[in-house]
């Protein structure tokens, strides 16, 4: 993406003290090691050829991060996810939800070992002005890929099948909508040349994971409200639930505060 990296890592702030020679004259290799320098080491051996900048300081990881992003102008600010078990379920963790919570800037949660560029993006929608900033930064972020725009929406009740409320007029107001949405003026005419709208009866949640395998999606996109109350309990959000739950990467986009 031709993106300026920086690399943020937190320490905990524990003195470390080891035994030295009687006179306190220990040669170096023998006197207590600076956890900073060692672990600014370490991030730059990793990151070896990347020109990536490292950032080592102290603290709760995720003031740091969020400080750091915001000192350096941060347009994305990518994290991975804590694996609970071998080859098991992943967690979020605290630290990612604060960054979530709080980051004005899109966070992108990695799931997958990157092997190639992202080829495949989805952008879940609730056809809200939320999700519609999330599709515009998906579009910025990868100007020259498809993006599938998915919707899911609630099926008529079984018992009114038939009656004022059928399936096939649900399915046409769902489609209706989604034409409407791309037909904003905040939606230029070659963004909607490369969107993909894809609308389906029933749960988003589960319909994005069965999805998303059946598509091979590398990167879901998901707007979030940033001012509501849901944000500040991610976990109990459709969005943090994604978060957990999907088989892919996933990018959370807060939508910007009012002017």
């Amino acid at each position: 993406m031709g993106a300026r990296l920086v690399a943020v890592h937190a320490l905990e702030s524990i003195d470390i003290v080891l035994p030295r020679a009687p006179d306190g004259t220990a040669p170096e290799w023998r006197r207590p090691r600076d956890p900073d320098a060692e672990a600014r080491t370490l991030l730059e051996a990793e990151l070896a050829g990347t020109g990536a900048e490292v950032v080592v300081g102290h603290g709760d990881p995720a003031a740091l991060v969020l400080a750091v992003a915001v000192r350096q102008a941060a347009g994305l600010v990518v994290t991975g996810l804590a694996r609970a078990e071998p080859l098991g379920r992943l967690l979020t963790g605290a630290t990612v939800e604060e960054v979530v919570r709080q980051s004005t800037a899109p966070v992108l949660a990695v799931r997958q070992r990157a092997r190639a560029p992202y080829a495949r993006v989805l952008v879940a929608t609730d056809f809200s002005d939320c999700s519609r900033h999330a599709l515009l930064v998906a579009a910025a972020l990868f100007p020259a890929l498809p993006l599938t725009l998915f919707h899911a929406y609630e099926a008529p009740f079984p018992a009114l099948l038939g009656r004022a409320a059928s399936r096939e007029e649900a399915a046409a107001a769902a489609a209706a909508e989604g034409r409407a949405f791309l037909a904003h003026a905040d939606i230029p005419p070659a963004l909607r040349g490369r969107v993909e709208t894809v609308v389906e009866p029933g749960n988003i949640g589960w319909l994005l994971q069965d999805y998303v395998r059946h598509a091979g999606i590398d990167l879901l996109v998901l707007g979030t409200h940033g001012r509501s109350r849901l944000m500040e309990m991610l976990v109990g959000s459709t969005a943090g639930w994604l978060l957990q739950a999907a088989p892919c990467d996933v990018m959370l986009v807060r939508e910007p505060a009012p002017a």
